[in-house]
Parts: structure tokens; C-alpha cells; sequence
């Protein structure tokens, strides 16, 4: 299923230029003002494409990595996270 999603060079090719580029942030305040803030990228940037397949590196080009993170890796990231941030508190 995922090796269609990524034999699709414009969709790939659309990943890789939304990551090659600056952030852009627009703030809008209260009195109806707005602003935009660009923020630049770090030289290392990666694209999760979020798949129920398994987790592999898809390429690399420039610095930026495409990765097909299964969600179930995601999962474990989170249990993990939580695992860390709430073990300090639990022998408290």
C-alpha cells in the first residue's frame, strides 16, 4: 500500500519543496492587526509520512530526509515520552 503513495514523484517532489522552505507564521492581534513572522528551517529537516506499514527511510536529498514512520512506532515513541516524563513523578 505504501509503495504506491511513494512511486508518486509530484507527491514526493511536493514534500521534499514544503521542507525546503522558510516557515511562515501569521499572528493576527486582538485590535485586527496582522504580521507575519519567517522563521528559518534548521539544515537538517525531515518528512514523516504517517503509514500502517513498516518505518524506513524513503530518500534523502539536500539535507532533507523522507521517512515512512508506521504508527505504531509512533505509538511506542509516545509511551516512551510519557514513560520518562511521568516516572519522576511516581516516586515522588
Amino acid at each position: 500500500m505504501g509503495l504506491k503513495l511513494f512511486s508518486n514523484p509530484f507527491l514526493l517532489n511536493s514534500f521534499r519543496n514544503g521542507a525546503r522552505s522558510q516557515l511562515t507564521i501569521q499572528l493576527k492581534s486582538i485590535d485586527g492587526k496582522s504580521r507575519e513572522i519567517n522563521v528559518p528551517l534548521p539544515s537538517k529537516r525531515e518528512v514523516w509520512i504517517i503509514t500502517r506499514d513498516k518505518t524506513r527511510l524513503i530518500e534523502e536529498d539536500d539535507g532533507i530526509y523522507v521517512r515512512e514512520i508506521s504508527i505504531n512506532t509512533l505509538f511506542d515513541m509516545l509511551d516512551k515520552s510519557l514513560s520518562v516524563k511521568f516516572s519522576g513523578q511516581l516516586n515522588k
